[in-house]
């Protein structure tokens, strides 16, 4: 098992809402003396030889600034499709080819008035790699139903967050068409934040007939033919709860519900290792196992297991299945 903290920043809070692809702001941001507000969604990128991500994607980060921004760089081969912009606006980072045959390092300085981030910008000498994804899950397609205030790892805030039901109207037709379910449905919530899911199994505590704690989903079947393949499976996640206290003990793995294949580059296991992430911080936890043997008539659960107390609340932000040569 591998696991990585991704270094997520705190959002100071903004009451800029997104509703239908439309930016609007409150009467404090349009005001000509409001306080400037700035932040960034990541502060690290890795870019590919070619410019793009290691997968071949495109490399972007997210900016909200209410004055305004500007992003400037020292390194002549690095640059962004929208150097300045004001608002929330998405950002493309480009890079010319690297045909140094060496990594190369830069920076992106964002400015507003006085207030600065930076983004440490690495562009490998190593093409995309080749291998196949064949499953990916960012849940964007939440975005449409957001509610307002509904990020708490964005805004580091927990309090009066809101979300919605995915079972319910009108986001539920955008759950149907995932094809994910939910592993473990008796007791338990899954609703949506701003671009990721959220589980709630605090009805145990009100409902001790419920027989278990745990939560997650269960993938749709992989397309993959008569092949069996080995993959990795990648998933983001974020324990919940109250930042005073100490957030919820989440217990997370990833099983083979059914079908072929096994949890790990050896042995017969269905189920993997348990990872409970740190609870003094939203933040996101990027974790990765080994999937081996899978094929088409597998089904794979991303969920807790064995959890036992009252309250288990976890996010959950994206999953990728990528091939992988053992």
């Amino acid at each position: 098992m591998k696991y990585l903290n991704l270094k997520m920043p705190v959002f100071l809070a903004i009451v800029c809402l997104v509703a239908g692809g439309l930016t609007s702001c409150s009467m404090e941001d349009k005001a000509d003396d409001a306080v400037p507000r700035l932040s960034i969604d990541t502060y690290e990128a890795t870019l590919a030889r070619n410019g793009k991500s290691p997968l071949d994607k495109d490399v972007t980060f997210r900016i909200i600034a209410n004055k305004g921004y500007e992003i400037t760089t020292e390194q002549p081969w690095l640059g962004v499709d929208k150097p300045t912009g004001h608002g929330m606006t998405d950002v493309l980072i480009m890079a010319q080819e690297n045909e140094t045959g060496a990594p190369r390092t830069g920076t992106l300085m964002i400015r507003s008035g006085n207030l600065y981030e930076t983004i440490a910008v690495t562009q490998t000498d190593v093409a995309p790699d080749p291998m196949r994804v064949f499953y990916h899950q960012d849940f964007d397609w939440c975005i449409p139903f957001a509610q307002p205030n509904s990020d708490p790892v964005g805004d580091q805030d927990t309090s009066g967050k809101k979300r919605q039901d995915v079972l319910a109207d009108p986001i539920k037709s955008g759950w149907e068409a995932t094809g994910l379910s939910i592993y473990n449905m008796e007791g338990k919530q899954v609703s949506a934040y701003y671009n990721y899911i959220h589980f709630n199994n605090n009805f145990m505590k009100y409902h001790p007939e419920y027989k278990s704690h745990d939560a997650g989903v269960i993938l749709p079947r992989l397309d993959l033919g008569t092949e069996k393949v080995n993959a990795v499976i990648s998933v983001q996640i974020c324990p919940e709860g109250s930042l005073k206290s100490g957030l919820d003990q989440v217990p997370f793995v990833v099983a083979i519900e059914s079908g072929s294949g096994y949890v790990g580059e050896t042995g017969n296991n269905k189920i993997s290792p348990v990872f409970t992430p740190p609870t003094v911080q939203l933040i996101w936890h990027t974790v990765e196992y080994t999937l081996r043997d899978i094929a088409s008539d597998t089904r794979i659960s991303v969920r807790t297991d064995g959890n036992k107390a009252d309250y288990c609340r976890w996010m959950l932000k994206e999953i990728t299945i990528k091939e992988t040569k053992l």
